[in-house]
């Protein structure tokens, strides 16, 4: 392996109330619906201090509002996703590393995509 498998794609900043799409993609309603990336407006970003917690979970995580997604930390946020059926509007969670992109507030991007959903 050489240092460019190794070179995580700098994401940018991540904000609270930007909007994520995760790289695990999820079902539609029926087996035969296409699969679709999560997404959604993040809540919370958790940072772990301990080895031993990947998702920054331990009572020794802090809450953030911004994060440097090149510091490659490890870490979760929650995020009020789309989802389907009972799933609409409620809350998800991913580990920092699973996130795939990142829409800031404010572009005419982020605007499409949660007018998108009223």
């Amino acid at each position: 392996m050489t240092w460019e498998d190794i070179i995580k794609e700098d994401l940018g900043v991540l904000k609270v109330g930007d909007w994520i799409e995760t790289k695990r993609k999820y079902e539609g309603i029926t087996r035969y619906s296409p699969k679709r990336p999560r997404g959604g407006i993040v809540s919370v970003i958790n940072i772990s201090m301990s080895k031993r917690d990947p998702a920054g979970e331990l009572n020794t995580a802090v809450s953030v509002e911004e994060y440097d997604t090149s510091l490659d930390y490890q870490g979760a946020i929650s995020f009020t996703w789309g989802g389907f059926g009972d799933k609409v509007n409620s809350e998800a969670w991913t580990y920092l590393y699973d996130i795939a992109r990142i829409v800031s507030q404010g572009t005419p991007e982020f605007r499409e995509l949660t007018e998108e959903g009223e």
